[in-house]
């Protein structure tokens, strides 16, 4: 990378003061996806839930997750320490109702359809990772997947998403995820592949001795 890349792609943890702009890069990263035109067929529509939706996605990932950002805040990662019960919030699927409005049946939908497939062992859930576009394919979203498996690594702790298409899952792959067999949304929905990565060294245990 340049200079200036190297510089936009500091990796720092968001605050509140963040929450706008990363909403902001979440939208326009996953608005043009097969998923959300399942989701929400009419993009006009799309992008005005995907505004309500992703701000209080992020408000909630600020207090009970981890996010994190490039320095101008072009990409961003959501993810949730899955290490014991998940921490209860009442509230927070009625804000995600009232953000999804007529479409949160479809989004409830998918997350029971996820749902199924996600592991019970303890890990970090890489919920979100998303480029604003003009910035994809520049190493933005390496950044930020090597800057916290880093962290995982060093506390022997795995990972797992759900990738959306199969050029994120090529991605994915490159860093260590092994792909499950794909998930289908229900009503001819499109695929998504639940994706598992074991701690660095993690293959190495137990075979000496």
């Amino acid at each position: 990378m340049s200079e200036a890349a190297t510089d936009s792609a500091a990796i720092r943890l968001a605050s509140r003061a963040d929450a706008s702009a990363v909403s902001a890069t979440l939208v326009e990263s996953f608005l043009v996806s097969a998923v959300g035109d399942w989701l929400i067929p009419d993009i006009a529509a799309r992008r005005a839930v995907y505004e309500r939706c992703f701000a209080t996605i992020v408000d909630h990932a600020l207090r009970h997750g981890v996010i994190h950002t490039t320095a101008d805040r072009a990409a961003v990662a959501v993810w949730y320490p899955m290490m014991g019960p998940a921490v209860d919030d009442p509230d927070h699927d009625a804000r995600l109702a009232e953000a999804a409005g007529d479409y949160f049946d479809r989004f409830l939908l998918k997350l029971k359809v996820t749902a199924e497939r996600h592991p019970t062992e303890p890990h970090h859930h890489l919920a979100f990772l998303g480029v604003q576009p003009s910035r994809q394919g520049t190493g933005l979203g390496t950044a930020l997947l090597d800057a916290y498996h880093r962290v995982l690594d060093a506390s022997g702790t795995p990972a797992f998403l759900e990738a959306t298409n199969e050029r994120n899952s090529r991605l994915y792959v490159r860093h260590g995820y092994r792909a499950a067999e794909p998930v289908y949304l229900p009503h001819g929905g499109p695929p998504m592949w639940p994706m598992w990565r074991d701690h660095a060294g993690a293959c190495n245990e137990g075979a000496a001795g």
